[in-house]
């Protein structure tokens, strides 16, 4: 696919406002002539925060830059060319990673350390209702380390972190950035934007959004496989269009996403406390099979129509109390809701709404053991509505503790 990066700009809008305006952690030093100093990049998924080559859990992390050039529509494309991780080709609008030949329950899906709360698990048709286009990064656990985030998450945990709630001070009263893209393959034309504003101290704004629209997917060649051409009808082997046999083209793969938020922190030396809402929409077309198609009736144009409100509140404090390090809070409400559509009639709509909050305590090193005390609460409800439903109401509660522990012993280390 040839895609081209038009802007990536960082907009500094205006410097030094305020005399005396700093930010809330000091810049680090410069390092010594002839010493090379490499980026530090932080995994959020864990218990505790450390830099990729300390974790002793295999990461892939595409950091802020990497996502610029190798961002796709989906979050499947997206992660497609990692070690490791492929992505589902059942239509253009819904890719969800693949890893180790593992899908669907068995990888799960994180924004910011949270569910999603949608149900790109249940179908294939069903996409990830997360963006990647102002995503901060994006980190993939393999192997056995996954069995920190539930007994179902066999494949691996992929876990998308943005900066919606501000996490800091930032130097300059007002910031931003502008990104645009164009794709030959699908016609794709997306933007997104973000801004920070910090007009008084301890106080940060942070405002984003982002638009993707594409057309159906050129392909080289025929879209149907060779056997399934073999048992075409001679009217629909002359079709080449949707109900036929398309060539050079995939009909119905277009795909429109909209996701834009708005974020708020109170930020001092110690730590923060932000809040931020997020609506996500999307709405894309899934390609005719021909195979489940009843004979003599025209096949439907199926559009899955995707809406989702989310509501973050997210604290970090640094030593609350004597024998703690970091306190971290999360909570999130979801309210999910997609309509699947036979030629603009809804022919089934799936409901989710529920709650994930975790609480991490993270105490001081006792000798040279390190590690965290912490409870999780997860409350989901779903629902399928309509002629096509085929699931009851399920009401899933959990609540569980955990206690984290690890001692580093050069050259091994040990986890419990």
């Amino acid at each position: 696919m040839k895609k081209f990066l038009i802007t990536s700009v960082a907009v500094l809008l205006v410097r030094n406002i305020a005399v005396g305006q700093e930010a809330a952690s000091p810049s680090p030093s410069p390092s010594p002539p002839g010493v090379a100093e490499a980026e530090r990049v932080v995994v959020t998924g864990g218990q505790i925060e450390r830099s990729e080559t300390d974790k002793a859990q295999p990461v892939t992390i595409l950091s802020e830059n990497d996502l610029k050039l190798r961002t796709e529509p989906t979050l499947g494309d997206t992660l497609a060319t990692q070690p490791g991780v492929a992505a589902s080709g059942y239509t253009a609008g819904a890719s969800r990673p693949v890893i180790h030949g593992q899908a669907d329950n068995r990888v799960r899906v994180l924004n910011n350390g949270t569910e999603l709360f949608d149900v790109s698990n249940l179908s294939p048709d069903h996409a990830p209702s997360v963006s990647t286009l102002l995503s901060q990064s994006i980190e993939v656990v393999h192997g056995p380390a996954t069995i920190l985030y539930g007994s179902g998450a066999i494949g691996g945990v992929v876990n998308v972190t943005d900066n919606l709630i501000p996490v800091e001070q930032p130097a300059t009263m007002l910031s931003g950035e502008v990104d645009s893209r164009f794709g030959s393959v699908d016609l794709e034309r997306s933007g997104a934007m973000a801004l920070t504003l910090s007009p008084v101290k301890h106080f940060v704004v942070h405002v984003e959004g982002s638009l993707l629209r594409t057309d159906d997917r050129d392909i080289p060649g025929f879209a149907l496989d060779q056997r399934i051409r073999a048992e075409l009808t001679p009217e629909q082997r002359h079709n080449n269009g949707f109900g036929g046999n398309p060539f050079g083209t995939v009909p119905n793969t277009m795909v429109e996403t909209k996701d834009f938020g708005i974020g708020a922190s109170y930020v001092w030396d110690k730590g923060y406390f932000g809040a931020s809402y997020t609506r996500f929409l999307s709405y894309y077309g899934v390609p005719d099979d021909p195979e489940v198609d009843e004979p003599g009736v025209p096949p439907a144009r199926v559009h899955l129509n995707v809406r989702k409100d989310q509501y973050n509140v997210r604290s970090s404090i640094v030593d609350p109390l004597p024998w703690l390090s970091v306190a971290n809070l999360k909570f999130v409400y979801t309210d999910y809701k997609h309509d699947e559509l036979d030629n603009n009639k809804v022919g089934a709509t799936f409901k989710t709404n529920g709650v994930d909050s975790r609480i991490e305590l993270v105490h001081q090193p006792i000798g040279v053991m390190q590690g965290s005390i912490g409870s999780q609460i997860f409350y989901k409800d779903l629902s399928v509505l309509g002629e096509e439903a085929f699931l009851q109401p399920t009401h899933n509660l959990a609540a569980a503790g955990f206690i984290f522990e690890e001692v580093k012993l050069s050259p091994v280390r040990l986890q419990f």
